[in-house]
């Protein structure tokens, strides 16, 4: 069964005052990694992957790409937690 669009997986990462959703799910044209800065409520960047997991790895690899400041704090574990599709998230 193909994947529902918004199905897949979510994260939120809280490092300092930085404060991203990290996410790997269905778009209309594939799957996609993707990062949101919550903060400033604009998405930061998404990236076509060939599934779930790999979107979920390629998300965590951006996140620390653009939480890599000067001074910043390492990414915490993160929590994937599996989206239901038309709920969102908080």
């Amino acid at each position: 069964m193909a994947p529902k669009i918004e199905e897949g997986y979510t994260a939120a990462v809280r490092v300092g005052t930085h404060h991203v959703r990290l996410k790997s799910e269905m778009s209309v044209g594939g799957i996609i990694a993707l990062i949101y800065d919550m903060n400033a409520n604009k998405e930061i960047e998404r990236e076509f992957v060939d599934d779930f997991e790999a979107g979920k790895r390629r998300a965590e690899e951006m996140a620390k790409d653009y939480l890599s400041r000067p001074g910043a704090a390492k990414l915490p574990p993160i929590k994937w937690i599996k989206n239901q599709p038309g709920k969102q998230h908080k």
